[in-house]
């Protein structure tokens, strides 16, 4: 039996977040810079991670992401000090930045399945 998606991809990625919870702490990011400047980023680094694997399914791609996702957030993000009770708005901006994602990879990849690849590479080019 092969090994879950997410263990095979989580040390490379796991790679990324530790350099981005540096950069953040060196730069005393506050929580909006830091999801500005690498939540994005990341989330197509682990995109493309996943997208290696063509015998996982698009859940398991999915799901994957989704949890790296909660892991640049546990380690860059939550480590962050907000106004308010920690223990309201951690897991609300956490469920919040999850829920988030998991419509933007649900919008991404439609968008991919209504116009194919050839649309996708199309439109950037256009856009460059």
């Amino acid at each position: 039996m092969s090994m879950p998606l997410y263990d095979q991809v989580r040390d490379g990625a796991h790679e990324l977040i530790a350099e981005a919870a540096e950069q953040v702490a060196m730069q005393g990011m506050g929580f909006r810079e830091a999801l500005t400047e690498f939540g994005i980023s990341l989330l197509a680094d682990f995109m493309a991670l996943v997208q290696h694997h063509a015998d996982a399914t698009g859940a398991e791609k999915k799901a994957a992401v989704l949890k790296l996702a909660a892991d640049f957030y546990d380690q860059v993000i939550e480590p962050i000090d907000l106004p308010g009770p920690d223990v309201v708005i951690d897991p609300f901006l956490k469920a919040a930045w999850l829920k988030s994602l998991d419509w933007t990879i649900d919008g991404i990849v439609a968008w991919f399945k209504s116009i194919g690849v050839e649309g996708v590479l199309s439109t950037f080019r256009k856009s460059a």
